[in-house]
């Protein structure tokens, strides 16, 4: 019998579905007895079954005629049959290399998502446990890995749900949004903390200051012999650990405020405290110096004030040690922040010579008045003492002792500047403060212990014998011309005839003696190699020669 071609198309596409059919019903027979019956039955018995297992699918990934039965495609292939596996910049390695059952039971079992652990502790089966059970636990780590992870791909390192700090600021609020951020902060939240879990408070990689010593040098703030103590407590006293409104990261603008009050107690105020400068004299950290003083006294005040006026040939003692013996630092009452006025301030190192120079029958007037720079300089000077001035030009611009500049004659005790050497220059219970006895009036009835002023550095044999050779050289041949002046009941005293300070004649000689009353005494000396002559109102003209003697009419 011949059949047309349309029939035998018919014929075979009848055929085709027949086999098919067949080849359908094989498969289903063979899943049947794949879950229902005999090794694979347990599959259906468990809570979470997958889809093409619960549907008895087994074909959708396995294949082949014969049991076992292959996979239908390589095992790294398989499961992106039905699932999108990775599409993203970062993968898990066991998605990476398509290994899903590394993670996955491919059949059934107990827990979602048909993983082989539940929650962490899968991801415990390769990630050290231990490091996510310190005493201190991020939240999210005991909810689950999956709270800022995700399992499969990410476009974020670490397989992150989003970049760095965003990730952080779905939870916490944003750190960087002030004016100063710390560059940690800019960078990533992992600098200082830890993602899972640490033994510092606040997930913090290392304790306290440890911390901010992994960035910042630990010798600028440890190891010098004075610490400020919020710096050995915790950083944190002062700064904020994120960001800030103030310059470096301060809690406040005016921090040292907060412990140290405003140091604005006085009417008169040092600049640096009241423009609120604090680190213009201290060190907010670390220093060899007492206070933190960021230099030692007094090189520190010389970063502002002058330092000529304090390196003068003669320093006050306080001046070479510490300025803050006699100012404040901060702030005051008196004027250039002294702790008390005048003498008062000397008094605290010179009580005894202040006391005492008010207790006396006769004083200085500066010192009764406390006005010690009328005569000293507080800080140095070019003379002894800290004196303004050489004493002979000092003394004279209150005493006037003479013409020093054109006096042929000076004495030596003032022509070296110790007034001292005669006199108790503050005060004392004899008049002109003279630390020795002296005769007050005119004429005395000699006795050496009379002149004992004189008489310290001057020789008593000047007026003990009436002839001599040695002992004076106011001799008429050896005829003590001195003797016969002073050692007798009417003796002369010797300010009669000398100055004690200087004069415009040789020898000190005064040229007027103010002493009798209304009469001023004109003396006329002129000097001679080896002797002189006196012309004076008290006596008729004498002369005198030491080598040849002179006969006076």
């Amino acid at each position: 019998m011949r059949v047309n071609g349309k029939a035998l198309v018919f014929l075979s596409l009848i055929f085709s579905c027949y086999i098919s059919f067949v080849s359908n019903i094989s498969n289903i027979i063979a899943a049947e007895n794949c879950t229902v019956s005999g090794c694979h039955d347990k599959y259906l018995k468990e809570k979470n079954v997958h889809a093409p297992v619960r549907g008895r699918n087994c074909e959708r990934c396995h294949g082949g005629n014969d049991h076992p039965y292959p996979l239908i495609k390589k095992k790294e292939e398989i499961c992106g049959i039905c699932h999108k596996i990775v599409t993203k910049k970062h993968a898990h390695p066991p998605v990476k290399e398509g290994d899903c059952t590394a993670c996955h039971n491919p059949h059934a079992g107990s827990n979602e998502k048909l993983l082989k652990q539940a929650g962490n502790q899968l991801c415990f089966e390769c990630h050290d446990e231990a490091t996510f059970k310190n005493s201190v636990i991020h939240p999210p780590v005991l909810d689950g890995c999956l709270s800022c992870h995700d399992p499969h791909d990410s476009d974020y390192k670490k397989l992150l749900k989003d970049d760095g700090k965003k990730l952080c600021y779905t939870c916490h609020e944003p750190k960087d949004n002030e004016k100063n951020v710390h560059p940690p902060v800019q960078d990533s939240c992992l600098s200082c903390h830890n993602p899972h879990s640490t033994k510092a408070k606040a997930l913090l990689i290392k304790e306290g200051n440890q911390l901010c010593f992994e960035c910042h040098e630990s010798g600028s703030y440890i190891g010098k012999k004075n610490v400020h103590a919020p710096v050995q407590e915790d950083c944190k006293n002062c700064h904020t650990p994120h960001s800030g409104k103030f310059n470096r990261l301060l809690k406040n603008e005016n921090i040292c405020i907060e412990c140290h009050g405003t140091m604005i107690e006085g009417s008169v105020v040092h600049p640096p405290v009241e423009a609120k400068e604090c680190l213009s004299c201290h060190a907010p950290h670390t220093s060899d110096e007492t206070k933190l003083k960021k230099a030692p006294l007094p090189k520190l005040c010389f970063e502002c004030h002058d330092n000529k006026m304090f390196t003068k040939k003669y320093i006050h003692k306080p001046v070479k040690s510490e300025c803050n013996l006699c100012h404040y630092p901060h702030s005051g009452n008196k004027d250039k922040l002294l702790f008390e006025k005048n003498e008062k301030l000397c008094e605290r190192c010179h009580k005894e010579l202040v006391t005492k120079s008010k207790s006396v029958n006769y004083y200085h007037p500066p010192v009764k008045d406390g006005q010690c720079k009328v005569c000293h300089e507080p800080h140095s000077s070019e003379f002894q003492k800290v004196l303004i001035d050489m004493p002979v030009h000092l003394c004279n611009n209150c005493h006037n002792l003479g013409d020093a500049k054109n006096a042929k004659s000076i004495h030596n005790p003032v022509e070296e500047g110790s007034c001292a050497a005669c006199h108790a220059v503050h005060g004392d219970d004899a008049k002109k403060f003279l630390l020795k006895a002296f005769p007050e009036t005119n004429y005395v009835s000699y006795r050496p212990t009379l002149f004992e002023l004189c008489f310290e550095c001057h020789s008593q044999e000047l007026a003990k014998y009436a002839k001599t050779y040695t002992a004076t050289e106011f001799r008429n041949g050896d005829q003590n011309l001195h003797f016969v002046h002073v050692n007798k009941d009417k003796g002369r005293n010797c300010k009669i005839c000398h100055n004690p300070h200087m004069s415009l004649q040789d020898k000190l000689i005064n040229p007027v003696y103010k002493g009798f009353g209304k009469w001023d005494i004109p003396i006329k000396f002129e000097k001679t190699f080896t002797g002189g002559g006196c012309i004076a109102g008290c006596h008729k003209p004498y002369y005198y020669d030491r080598i040849k003697p002179v006969k006076n009419k």
